[in-house]
């Protein structure tokens, strides 16, 4: 009876490893799609903003819990958040999520002096920390980070020309 458990369980186990596994093989896309800002305190130096990432998953259906993220500017801690609900990411599709994020003004002077030294590229990258529930009682803690440039001169370029006057003169 002893071993008819103890097999039990093992096989409990490697199911559990299995889909663990087989869901880093088919891990999830993540990209930023907007940041919007819900309120600005000066005499802190802080911005409270909400992040849109959207979420393609190939893979199976996952829930994420307890997610606590980064920001880094320009090689700078510019912002973090936590997002306490459980996000519920269905199979073989894409999802859209809001994440509060609170954004540190302090920072953001020396971001800008390396975006304006780095030929006017933002450089970014979101570190995210959360767990993934298998089979009730497990849960996976899963890490991964997402990064890119923004080119600010090619933005500027594309500012309509009455705005572009107001920012740096008339040419």
């Amino acid at each position: 009876m002893q071993l008819k458990r103890t097999t039990v369980v093992a096989l409990l186990l490697l199911v559990a490893l299995t889909g663990v596994v087989r869901a880093e093989d088919k891990k999830p896309a993540v990209k930023l799609k907007a940041i919007a800002l819900k309120h600005l305190d000066v005499t802190s130096l802080v911005a409270d903003t909400l992040v849109t990432v959207e979420i393609e998953n190939s893979g199976p259906a996952f829930t994420i819990k307890a997610a606590s993220y980064r920001l880094k500017l320009n090689d700078h801690e510019a912002a973090e958040g936590h997002h306490d609900e459980a996000i519920n990411v269905p199979a073989e599709s894409s999802i859209t999520v809001d994440l509060p994020l609170t954004i540190n003004l302090a920072a953001l002077p020396g971001v800008t002096w390396r975006t304006i030294t780095d030929g006017l590229n933002l450089n970014y990258k979101l570190v995210t920390e959360f767990d993934v529930p298998r089979l009730g009682m497990f849960t996976h803690k899963m890490k991964t980070s997402f990064s890119g440039t923004l080119p600010v001169g090619d933005m500027a370029l594309g500012l309509p020309g009455k705005l572009k006057e107001k920012l740096f003169g008339k040419p």
